[in-house]
């Protein structure tokens, strides 16, 4: 099963419609946690918001996590070794207020731990190539190479 996920702060159309039309060319199972409550979808199982406990069960039975840039998803998927592909809201389209996610990514692939992907072409040549594999796998606690990446990354980035 592939999970798919937006995160709870707003609807993110472009990626839903992308992986709408992607599961539909699949013959896995795909659940979608699509934040729109009005979206529906011809090829997927969506929930417009999903409980906690339902989002845990839900990533630990997948064998894909396909997500926004959201740094709680992209650790939940590192924590429990899932394959993860990210594609990031664009400010410039209007999915967020800032550029942070586009950010998030680069520094994500920079330490090589997620696939990234900013169109549907490149989110379905990864979706469907199924040597998707884990690239990563953090523990209960995040090393202090990586705390440390991540902190000098946000502090660099930070808004003035």
């Amino acid at each position: 099963m592939i999970f798919v996920t937006v995160g709870t702060q707003a609807p993110f159309e472009r990626f839903v419609k992308a992986m709408d039309e992607i599961a539909g060319k699949i013959e896995e199972p795909v659940v979608a946690q699509v934040f729109d409550e009005n979206y529906k979808s011809k090829n997927m199982e969506t929930y417009a918001f999903i409980s906690p406990e339902k989002f845990s069960k839900l990533l630990l039975e997948a064998r894909l996590i396909v997500s926004h840039a959201g740094t709680g998803t992209i650790l939940s998927a590192l924590e429990n070794k899932i394959p993860i592909i990210v594609m990031p809201r664009l400010a410039s389209l209007g999915e967020h207020r800032n550029e942070h996610q586009t950010a998030t990514v680069r520094k994500f692939l920079e330490l090589g731990y997620v696939y990234s992907a900013n169109n549907l072409d490149e989110l379905e040549k990864l979706i469907i190539n199924d040597k998707t594999i884990s690239l990563h796998q953090l523990g209960k606690y995040a090393s202090t190479e990586l705390t440390e990446s991540l902190h000098d990354f946000f502090i660099s980035n930070a808004p003035e």
